[in-house]
């Protein structure tokens, strides 16, 4: 999510949903191609909703995972288009070793190379760090986010998907 310059920091909230279009399983891991659609939705209403389109490319094996995504948002009437993009490294800390069948709770640690750009302003790239807990429906992350160029900010950020 793109921060806002406001004090209180709340974002509008953003629904994405992505379609796997390419998967190789092994007993190791997994490779996954997906497409992503959605809209932002305001959560105010003096801003402007968008249209949002992209990929991502998943590649997991043991206890690591790696993701590369970009979404590109297109503003409706008054909200500038956008982009973003993030390079992600997760490493399994618990469980240890999974098991033999069904899901089961994960914590991971995340270091991520991220990228943002508004229209009309400079691209701001980021480090981010963290920890994530996956649930079989719910993913919980929270982390401490650096930009690298532009303002160099440092920001917290906790954020919660819900897989259907």
């Amino acid at each position: 999510r793109l921060s806002l310059s406001e004090e209180s920091r709340q974002g509008d909230v953003s629904v994405l949903y992505r379609h796997i279009v390419w998967q190789d399983d092994s007993q190791s891991g997994t490779d996954r191609l997906g497409l992503l659609g959605g809209a932002i939705v305001p959560t105010e209403s003096d801003r402007d909703a968008a249209v949002q389109a992209g990929f991502v490319f998943t590649h997991f094996k043991n206890w690591n995972e790696i993701d590369i995504d970009a979404l590109y948002r297109v503003g409706v009437d008054n909200r500038a288009d956008s982009g973003l993009y993030d390079i992600s490294w997760q490493y399994r800390l618990y469980p240890v070793e999974r098991p033999d069948w069904g899901l089961t709770q994960e914590i991971n640690t995340v270091l991520e190379l991220n990228g943002r750009w508004i229209q009309g302003n400079n691209m701001t790239h980021q480090i981010t760090a963290g920890l994530q807990w996956v649930h079989q429906r719910l993913v919980i992350e929270g982390g401490i986010v650096k930009d690298i160029n532009n303002d160099k900010e440092t920001r917290y950020i906790l954020s919660t998907r819900f897989h259907f």
